[in-house]
């Protein structure tokens, strides 16, 4: 999921998919890293986010771990 997203912003999306599914697995993947965008993300039940800047460090990792329903988040 990314934040921006047309129509609908992905921590929007994100919080209906929790309130339909609350067993859904979301993981971000966008260019946003600000603290504040970081801590929505997490606020809205994501188990975590990867900066597009680090995807080739991070994304299987990240992938992996949230399946296992565990949190993934690395600092810039």
């Amino acid at each position: 999921m990314d934040v921006n997203l047309p129509g609908l912003s992905g921590i929007e999306a994100a919080q209906q998919i929790r309130l339909e599914r609350e067993a859904a697995k979301i993981l971000f993947f966008t260019v946003h890293d600000s603290d504040e965008i970081i801590r929505e993300i997490i606020g809205v039940g994501a188990l975590g986010y990867v900066a597009k800047s680090r995807a080739s460090q991070d994304l299987i990792e990240a992938v992996r771990i949230v399946l296992a329903e565990r949190h993934f988040s690395r600092t810039r």
